[in-house]
């Protein structure tokens, strides 16, 4: 897990069990002139599931080669 700016950040290899309602999924993928060549970026609903522009997607157990923003706390 890394911090920025009191943001929550994972990376790669995701736990769903990690993800809270409202986390927000960037998907990467190759380098496509865009920051860590994001492509795509889906909010969490909860129950294994998440709301994309085009559908609902539901998970097993991992999602891979993500990156995972959640507001924090400041400390």
């Amino acid at each position: 897990m890394i911090y920025i700016k009191y943001k929550k950040f994972y990376e790669g290899t995701v736990k769903v069990s990690k993800l809270k309602p409202g986390d927000l999924i960037f998907w990467k993928g190759a380098d496509n002139k865009r920051y860590k060549g994001i492509y795509h970026v889906d909010i969490y609903q909860g129950y294994n599931t998440a709301i994309t522009v085009h559908r609902q997607k539901i998970w097993g157990k991992t999602i891979s080669n993500v990156m995972v923003a959640r507001p924090a706390k400041r400390k």
